[in-house]
């Protein structure tokens, strides 16, 4: 059920992502409608928005289908592997899909402008208003703000580091992860910060009024989203450090902050634009540039431009210059290391699903086989061994969580450092311990289960429950 939870969420977030990337296209910005700049007198004229209209049928066609094809992921399955392999073909084929649809109608708008020779102006202008550029650093809130969510974000490292003779080096490196985070949001304040100043008229109120709402707006997104992040962060790890930490509480505070600081960042994008485009219409000495040139299919390549990335013209955030070496390495590496990621992940959670937990003895060796987490102890160091009905709760510091099965490393509540290699569906569990650490197996079946009982009670001396 939790993991049918998670996908509903992960569905809704990216629905939502792709529904409003496609409305920024179909609204004008800076009279830049499906990515390519017409004058503001043609923005309405017929031919153009019977494209754009083509263009929202469209996506909305293909949003339908694939919420249709995303049902199977709701649908609670043995092999969660399978579920996590669909989702990720499935969101490579939307975007894909999505892709292709607003290259056809981008196209198609491109073909029109140049048919009617609509073109506003050179292909590159280089303008600056000194004015705006004074007072430029003026505009971003301050970045103070970030202090209450940095100090957030370093509380679950403090308490690791409090509890370190509990914790295994994972829990310290999840612990950072708030902070990382922080780091990001940080990251993207100052390239909001420093982002070159726009010259959008040559009434130089609107430049600084424009120039200000985006710097503004922008800075106070990204130290909200930041405050968002280290709450809900510490709210996970210390739920998850509780020794009854709630499954739903986890999974709230996991993918819910995603879903509302995307929609802080929606609305900013929104609020930003239509602040702009107020203000532009009350101007006549409006300055363009058509650099339509440059963004062919909807990729940024302008080899006069010595920036390595630019503000999107579609959706949110930036994007990279691919006529800068630079701006192709990391595209290129970010994609290539995505594909890797996917690949490598859906290998193993198969291998997780499909391999069985299997345990034999080989002289005085006891080998436990599973994948990944192989692991072996000596038959004399087993102090005691057990059978229990239930799994006790405790957090996973490094291996595997399904509705179906739990291995790798835990730290468990009343036994501390375990090792797991258990079937939920199928107790009861044995229980080894071990002089520093506890191991937790069971097989498929009841019968190989009582077989590993029973294969250990004979090769061990000592009498045990």
């Amino acid at each position: 059920m939790m993991e049918s939870i998670i996908y509903l969420f992960i569905l809704i977030i990216f629905i939502i992502s792709l529904i409003a990337t496609n409305q920024t296209a179909t609204k004008p910005n800076k009279n830049i409608l499906l990515g390519i700049t017409l004058p503001r007198s043609f923005l309405e004229n017929s031919c153009v928005t019977e494209i754009v209209s083509r263009y929202k049928r469209a996506y909305k066609v293909l949003i339908f289908i694939g919420v249709v094809f995303s049902i199977p992921l709701l649908i609670e399955t043995r092999y969660p592997s399978f579920s996590i392999i669909y989702m990720l073909l499935w969101i490579l084929l939307v975007l894909y899909f999505n892709n292709k649809i607003f290259i056809k109608y981008h196209g198609e708008l491109y073909k029109l402008k140049k048919e009617n020779n609509w073109f506003t102006g050179p292909p590159h202008i280089v303008t600056i208003d000194t004015e705006v550029s004074r007072i430029k650093s003026k505009m971003p809130v301050s970045k103070l703000w970030f202090i209450p969510s940095f100090i957030v974000s370093i509380v679950p490292l403090f308490i690791t580091l409090n509890k370190a003779n509990h914790y295994e080096t994972t829990q310290i490196i999840l612990s950072l992860i708030p902070f990382l985070l922080i780091l990001i949001f940080i990251y993207l304040y100052k390239l909001t910060a420093s982002e070159k100043t726009v010259v959008y008229s040559e009434n130089t109120d609107i430049n600084i009024a424009c120039n200000y709402i985006h710097k503004r707006l922008w800075s106070i997104c990204w130290i909200i989203n930041a405050t968002i992040t280290s709450i809900a962060s510490a709210v996970f790890y210390l739920n998850l450090s509780d020794k009854k930490y709630s499954e739903l509480v986890l999974a709230l505070s996991g993918v819910l902050p995603s879903l509302i600081s995307l929609l802080v960042i929606i609305y900013t994008h929104k609020k930003i634009n239509e602040t702009k485009n107020r203000l532009l219409e009350a101007s006549d000495k409006l300055v363009y540039a058509d650099e339509d040139e440059y963004w062919k299919n909807g990729y940024y390549y302008n080899p006069k431009d010595n920036r390595t990335m630019v503000e999107k013209r579609i959706g949110y955030g930036f994007t990279f210059n691919m006529a800068r070496t630079k701006g192709k390495l990391i595209s290129y590496g970010v994609i290539g290391s995505a594909i890797i990621l996917v690949l490598f992940l859906s290998v193993m959670f198969v291998r997780f699903d499909t391999s069985e937990f299997k345990l034999s003895i080989d002289g005085n060796m006891v080998k436990i086989d599973a994948p990944v987490y192989r692991y072996s102890f000596n038959i004399s160091d087993i102090k005691e061994i057990k059978k229990v009905d239930k799994v006790p709760r405790g957090i996973r510091t490094n291996g595997v969580s399904t509705s179906r099965y739990n291995l790798g490393d835990y730290n468990l509540n009343n036994y501390g450092k375990s090792k797991m290699y258990i079937y939920k569906e199928n107790p009861p569990y044995i229980v080894i311990k071990l002089e520093n650490i506890y191991v937790f197996i069971n097989g498929k079946t009841r019968d190989i289960t009582e077989q590993y009982y029973n294969l250990l009670l004979n090769n061990v001396k000592g009498t045990y429950k």
